[in-house]
């Protein structure tokens, strides 16, 4: 279970990666933000690829199974932004739910 300040720690960093646009092929400050997530956050390795990924390891100190999170860091482009309710990058919070392209696929999984 995660503690309260986790909780607003994931809040920050979805609403952060929402505010930053990533068309396909243009990912580059995402991945900067996630990898300074996870070095700030203890990640044993943290590395960007030469295709761009963001990769971040955690050595698990007992045996048993390996976990494996894996998500995309692009959206589709913005079209017809003044249809939105709130900003499309702007990462609002309304209501207890955090709007923006990309909350639901896949900024909000991450």
């Amino acid at each position: 279970m995660l503690t309260e300040k986790r909780v607003q720690e994931v809040i920050q960093l979805c609403r952060k990666l929402v505010q930053i646009k990533s068309y396909s092929g243009e990912e580059g400050k995402v991945a900067a933000e996630l990898k300074s997530f996870f070095k700030s956050h203890g990640f044993d390795d943290v590395f960007v690829d030469d295709y761009g990924n963001c990769i971040g390891h955690i050595s698990g100190k007992y045996p048993g199974p390996i976990v494996l999170f894996d998500g995309h860091m692009d959206t589709v482009p913005i079209t017809e932004e003044q249809t939105w309710t709130y900003p499309p990058l702007g990462g609002e919070i309304h209501d207890g739910k955090i709007y923006g392209r990309g909350t639901s696929d896949m900024k909000g999984a991450h």
